[in-house]
């Protein structure tokens, strides 16, 4: 009787982790992500200032006005951000984020 060995192989489909940098302005998020996407393998960053959001509040008005996080309409950022979880090349998608988290 000849043996016979059989293999199971499972692939498991792995999203990026999402690492979002939050701070104020000038407080060195962009310098942070560079050094952030040289050093992880396989990393992508997203910059909130490259997108031109509609209809979002003045910073300083939304934060006095109890920062409403619904107040802003953040529909292009989102939508880069599922593509890139779809992304199996990805390890990483770093975002520069100056709302808190």
């Amino acid at each position: 009787m000849d043996n016979y060995y059989y293999w199971s192989v499972t692939f498991v489909m792995m999203k990026p982790r999402v690492l979002s940098v939050s701070g104020v302005s000038g407080g060195g998020k962009t310098t942070t992500i560079k050094q952030l996407i040289h050093r992880l393998d396989r990393a992508q960053a997203l910059y909130f200032d490259d997108y031109e959001f509609e209809n979002c509040p003045d910073i300083c008005e939304w934060v006095e006005a109890g920062a409403d996080y619904n107040a802003w309409v953040l529909s292009p950022l989102i939508t880069d951000i599922q593509l890139l979880l779809k992304d199996q090349s990805l390890n990483y998608i770093v975002l520069d984020y100056p709302l808190p988290t």
